[in-house]
């Protein structure tokens, strides 16, 4: 059986599908390849419920006012147990908190929120950490991908090393990005 994915906020990262996957390319603007317009802002989406089983959001989140009815709508118009692979800026990365479009701010910690069953504020969403990174450094290039190669891997180690870092050295020696797995639980 083909999958349903849909890439949200895709801009020019196009993804074609394939025998097993079936891509939905969805932004705010008409860009080539994009095959699905909305604004992500605007509630509720005008997506079917209970319809994809991967959505992949890269560098999308942080544009937004509302995390909290994002997610909702991202739970909403998922399976029960779609993966959602979440890319964003770290928060101590100077490109989270510079971006004149960025709105939102992501540390360690941030999607607990919607893991946790025993949160007093009950959020409508519910996820499963399946696993979440520190990435130093998403860039390729000599010297950074030497230093990613280290660095990530050290803060990463466990949750204590990484709740270590995020406590006493992001702002001495700032990552660029969380990488978060969920899995959606209905």
């Amino acid at each position: 059986m083909v999958k349903q994915g849909i890439n949200i906020g895709c801009g020019n990262q196009i993804f074609k599908s394939t025998k097993d996957i079936q891509w939905m390319n969805l932004d705010c603007v008409a860009l080539d390849g994009v095959d699905c317009i909305l604004d992500l802002e605007q509630f509720p989406y005008s997506l079917k419920s209970d319809f994809f089983d991967y959505i992949y959001c890269h560098q999308t989140l942080e544009h937004l006012s509302d995390k909290v009815k994002v997610m909702n709508e991202l739970y909403r118009i998922s399976k029960n147990g779609a993966i959602i692979d979440i890319h964003v800026p770290y928060f101590s990365n100077c490109g989270a908190f510079c971006h004149a479009e960025h709105q939102s701010f992501f540390g360690y910690n941030t999607f607990d929120y919607w893991c946790n069953s025993s949160n007093e504020m009950c959020p409508d969403a519910h996820f499963r950490m399946i696993s979440r990174k520190i990435e130093f450094s998403g860039t390729p290039r000599f010297p950074m991908q030497i230093l990613n190669a280290i660095i990530t891997p050290l803060i990463n180690i466990s949750k204590f090393t990484a709740l270590f870092y995020q406590r006493f050295f992001c702002w001495i020696l700032p990552c660029e990005n969380l990488i978060v797995k969920l899995e959606v639980k209905k």
